[in-house]
């Protein structure tokens, strides 16, 4: 018994994992939005199970609830539901976007020094030349140039 105990205690040390995400697909929470509008959340919850056992959680029944009802009031025609934009918009435009990774990736191929007050300089040049207007509105700071070379895939370099 005591072996068992010690057993538990040294593999309960491994870092737990989160479970998968469930899936959605736009035709289905259409369904259980159009359901839950005219029976209920709960009931549609119960109705749509997922795995046969597990019901759908109901803050995601409000949700397509929500997104089912908007499409309505908004005229919306078809039997599915847009998919939402995941993660926070984009601060500059996509075409400066495209065009700073490029730059970026030259000056980096080349040997030149690439940080985030690199990036900020590049992308205030880039707006000023391509969107002055959007120039005095965007706010670059230091951690928007981190994140930025974090999506290219670049890291500090260690020397």
């Amino acid at each position: 018994m005591i072996d068992r105990e010690i057993q538990n205690a040294i593999s309960s040390d491994k870092k737990r994992k989160r479970g998968n995400y469930t899936f959605y697909s736009p035709e289905l929470s259409f369904k259980i939005g159009k359901y839950a509008a005219e029976n209920g959340n709960k009931a549609a919850g119960k109705k749509f199970k997922k795995d046969d056992r597990t019901p759908v959680h109901e803050a995601t029944v409000r949700n397509f609830k929500k997104q089912y009802l908007a499409k309505l009031r908004s005229g919306g025609e078809g039997s599915s539901l847009p998919k939402l934009q995941k993660g926070r918009r984009r601060l500059l435009p996509e075409k400066i976007e495209e065009e700073l990774k490029k730059r970026i990736a030259v000056m980096r191929a080349k040997g030149g020094v690439v940080n985030s007050w690199i990036v900020i300089a590049t992308a205030r040049g880039l707006l000023k030349k391509k969107e002055p207007m959007l120039e005095k509105v965007i706010t670059l700071k230091r951690e928007w140039g981190w994140s930025f070379l974090n999506k290219m895939g670049y890291v500090k370099r260690k020397g």
